[in-house]
């Protein structure tokens, strides 16, 4: 079977041959399974699969009834009396106490002589008799009670005796197989632990069960409940809990940051102690493709926590951007490698900023992603998102209705910005910016102004910042205000100061994950450890191609990557992207609606106005590159004036600029002439040496 997914609109729902499509609310697209077959056909119409489901979830739960019934049913009548029916038969037959507690110094064939100091009270002579007489005596006194009821009523005795047998076989070969079971939990773990705890606390048992409660099977069993009961004289004082958890930590080995919990009130009292569950050791996409069609659009799946909970980023209720920090080589972008694949997949649109340029080679050229390289690439497609925040801002103004609500405004696909390292590249566009800016500029770049723009208006036009740092200062995230935008953090491979830094709130500190793909998910001043899902790059690149036309998607390309090359600026945002490898490609003009329309102002009454970019781009201005006539636009007083604007972008007559061109290259030939000719030696003619 093959997976795929279709665009979908509130009023039309497009259909193959062989798959209904459901489609989801508003605009997206919906993870389907082509069936193979009449019935799976059947089977997957809607009313079929909701009546599967529901059949589904009653067969779930009256199985999860008949589980709990039986092991209450189990528990009840077998393991739960067996031990002590075991324990009791066996001091019967052996001639020991009942009560389990010795008072004299008798053994099993040697008399008592005396009474230990501390028992307290009176010693029948019952106790003083050795084991074997009082075992004697038992079984003397039980053949007589049995052969005088068997005289009078010989059916029930043989009824009774029939019982008796069968429940004698069934309670003592459970408790005999317990018994093998327990034998090396009980030499390994409950006994020196008994002897290294008892006389701190003062407790009086002679048998570690009759006070350790820790199940034989507690390592392959994490999250099970412990407990040690104390004896009542017990107050609690700091200085023995510590010694409790020190000790049952070493004796037990488990992890530092097993829970414990002390309960000191009433003449009980009594210390739980539980380790904690991990996530899993892995999380693939196979584990993941299952939950996605169950995912909402704006809550991507970032892996499993304790139990295989599903551990997902609302983007609409709990954080609209999304913060990584972590150290290198701790898979920071596996993360965003999951949440952006998973993004495009329900139908939205991608833009990664990345100057390592081979962080997400998976995602190169993509229709619906956009992968921007350079400084200069990166501070350009910043500043045209900023134009499209208020372009969408104008229409949630214009369409919002009296409360506000804009669920109902098409703003147009959801945006994804992810941006690598970003240490490195808020450092390079302010290095840009200084290079280029001209003279009255402001100092601030205004790619990182627009990059703030995303952060503090994007949530309710449907654009999201997923932001990638190995120490995410606030200098580093364009300030304290703008990274209090990140209202979910992903911690791995994190220092104590980063953590303070991001996590003050989440006290104390989480034991750092040793695991690969171990991270530390902080929401709403809770940390949750998880396995973030692991989607190779080829996986990633065919679930990111499901929010795309069946017949419009690429393979991947195995080739190597030519340089980043900015095209011409686009029309809307789902064309070809703005930076590309190779050559520019022109932009196909669609005739696009109130979210996708933009005015043209490139012509003027016959004259063509372009940009810098572009009188580089299409030869205007031959053999100068776009720092250097960016310099000159300040510098020159011969440079032409501005004619137009788009934007933020000055606009140029491109005449004018072919025309201060050719005459600059004319004055830069003139004066190489004119060196070249002052710098020849001088001929012997006019030295007077001929």
């Amino acid at each position: 079977m093959t997976i795929e997914a279709e665009r979908t609109d509130a009023s039309e729902v497009r259909q193959s041959p062989s798959t209904e499509i459901v489609p989801l609310r508003g605009s997206g697209a919906e993870l389907v399974v082509r069936p193979e077959g009449a019935l799976a056909r059947l089977a997957a119409t809607p009313a079929a699969a909701r009546t599967m489901s529901a059949a589904r979830t009653v067969a779930g739960h009256a199985g999860t009834a008949a589980r709990v019934t039986s092991r209450a049913v189990f528990t009840a009548t077998v393991s739960a009396p067996a031990p002590r029916v075991v324990r009791t038969v066996g001091r019967f037959i052996a001639g020991r106490p009942m009560s389990g507690e010795r008072r004299t110094d008798a053994t099993f064939w040697r008399n008592g002589r005396r009474q230990p100091l501390e028992i307290e009270g009176e010693t029948g002579k019952w106790s003083y008799l050795a084991g074997w007489r009082r075992a004697a005596i038992r079984l003397a006194g039980i053949l007589a009670v049995t052969g005088l009821a068997y005289l009078v009523v010989p059916e029930l005795v043989l009824v009774l005796a029939c019982v008796f047998g069968a429940l004698t076989l069934l309670w003592g070969g459970y408790g005999a197989h317990r018994g093998v079971q327990t034998h090396g939990h009980r030499t390994r773990y409950l006994g020196p632990l008994h002897d290294a705890l008892s006389g701190a606390v003062g407790q009086t048992a002679t048998r570690p069960e009759q006070w350790i409660h820790v199940p034989p099977d507690f390592k392959s069993n994490p999250g099970a409940d412990m407990r040690l009961d104390l004896p009542a004289k017990y107050d609690g004082s700091d200085g023995i809990a510590n010694h409790v958890k020190t000790v049952v930590r070493n004796k037990l080995g488990l992890e530092s940051d097993t829970v414990f919990s002390f309960h000191t009130e009433g003449n009980e009292p009594y210390v739980t102690f539980r380790e904690p569950v991990r996530p899993p050791a892995k999380v693939t996409y196979a584990d993941i493709l299952p939950l996605l069609s169950r995912a909402k659009e704006t809550a991507p799946i970032i892996g499993l926590a304790a139990g295989n909970k599903t551990v997902t980023v609302d983007l609409e209720s709990d954080s609209p951007h999304v913060l990584v920090s972590a150290g290198s080589g701790a898979g920071k972008s596996v993360l965003l490698r999951a949440i952006l694949s998973q993004g495009l997949a329900k139908g939205g649109y991608g833009i990664i900023f990345d100057v390592k340029k081979v962080s997400h080679m998976w995602a190169n050229n993509l229709r619906n992603c956009e992968y921007h390289r350079t400084a200069e690439a990166i501070h350009d497609r910043l500043i045209s998102l900023r134009s499209e925040v208020d372009r969408r801002n104008d229409l949630v103004e214009r369409y919002a209705d009296i409360d506000g609500n804009t669920d109902h405004v098409d703003v147009g696909p959801r945006i994804w910005v992810m941006a690598e390292e970003m240490n490195a590249t808020i450092n390079r566009l302010n290095k840009y910016w200084r290079e280029i800016k001209e003279k009255g500029d402001p100092n601030t770049s205004p790619a990182v102004e627009a990059l703030l723009d995303l952060l503090f208006m994007g949530r309710q036009i449907k654009i999201h910042v997923v932001s990638v740092a190995q120490m995410a200062s606030a200098r580093t995230m364009g300030g304290p205000e703008a990274r209090e935008n990140y209202a979910t953090r992903c911690l791995s491979r994190y220092t104590m100061n980063a953590w303070r830094m991001l996590c003050p709130e989440v006290w104390p500190m989480p034991k750092k994950p040793k695991q690969l793909g171990r991270w530390q998910i902080v929401t709403a001043g809770v940390a949750t450890e998880t396995q973030v899902a692991f989607f190779t790059p080829r996986e990633a690149r065919e679930l990111a191609q499901l929010g795309v036309p069946a017949d419009s998607r690429d393979a991947f390309r195995s080739a190597p990557v030519a340089p980043s090359q900015p095209s011409h600026d686009r029309l809307d945002l789902g064309h070809q992207a703005e930076t590309v490898p190779g050559a520019p490609v022109e932009p196909e003009v669609v005739d696009a609606g109130p979210a996708e329309s933009q005015e043209n102002d490139d012509v003027l009454e016959g004259v063509r106005l372009v940009g810098l970019r572009e009188a580089v781009d299409e030869g205007i201005v031959e053999g100068i590159k776009l720092a250097n006539l960016r310099k000159q636009s300040q510098r020159d007083v011969h440079f032409p004036s501005v004619a137009g604007q788009r934007g933020s972008e000055k606009l140029y007559d491109s005449d004018e600029l072919g025309k201060w061109a050719r005459n600059r290259r004319m004055a830069n030939t003139a004066d190489a002439d004119s060196s070249a000719d002052s710098s020849a030696p001088a001929s012997p003619a006019a030295n007077g040496n001929g």
